[in-house]
């Protein structure tokens, strides 16, 4: 659409700018003279064609950045009541894709921490499931139509490669993350639940380096 306005408007300069020129000459004209006029004009033409490229490249980068700002603009935030400080969550420009499938994806930010978390969410028979991937831990968190909570991978997860380290989980608490609330949780609600309880589950000694 900006390039054929654009093209449009190139149209109708050229043309005005022809006819100005032929206006101000007020006498007969011959061809050599013509000939100059159209000389001049083209001049003029790919200049103006240079520069409205110029314009076009500026708005579609213009158009590209309000694009992925709109896409990074949270759907959630809250406290973690932790070091961590407030979570923001936003939706993902790249999806988790899993078995061919592209799932809806979360990325989950600390205000205190670099740690980066992504949530994919897998629609299961019951209710959905939430695959938490980070640099420190992967793990899921499932639901399942009685209660939330956390959970190893299953053996279709295991089978496309994603695994939980023995050494990054924190034992104790994922005991205690077996079942967090009671009844079906909607999908925002368990990312900001998933936004809270999750760095608990890597041991102390791995969140201190960050």
């Amino acid at each position: 659409m900006i390039y054929s306005f654009l093209v449009s408007l190139y149209g109708i300069i050229s043309s005005w700018l022809l006819k100005q020129i032929l206006h101000q000459k007020e006498v007969k004209v011959n061809m050599t003279d013509i000939n100059k006029v159209r000389f001049k004009i083209e001049i003029i033409k790919t200049k103006l064609f240079k520069a409205m490229k110029k314009v076009l490249f500026a708005v579609l980068l213009i158009l590209g950045f309000s694009a992925a700002s709109f896409s990074e603009e949270p759907v959630a935030s809250g406290k973690t009541h932790s070091a961590l400080g407030a979570y923001t969550i936003s939706i993902a420009d790249n999806p988790v894709t899993i078995n061919g499938q592209q799932l809806k994806t979360y990325v989950i930010s600390y205000q205190n921490s670099p740690l980066k978390v992504r949530v994919a969410v897998k629609n299961d028979k019951k209710c959905k499931n939430y695959i938490v991937l980070s640099d420190k831990l992967s793990i899921q968190y499932v639901c399942n139509g009685e209660y939330f909570g956390v959970q190893m991978f299953d053996k279709p997860l295991e089978k496309e490669g994603f695994t939980t380290s023995d050494e990054a989980l924190n034992r104790s608490e994922y005991f205690h993350q077996k079942l967090i609330v009671s009844g079906r949780q909607d999908e925002l609600l368990s990312a900001e639940l998933i936004a809270s309880y999750f760095p608990m589950l890597i041991k102390d000694n791995l969140m201190a380096k960050e």
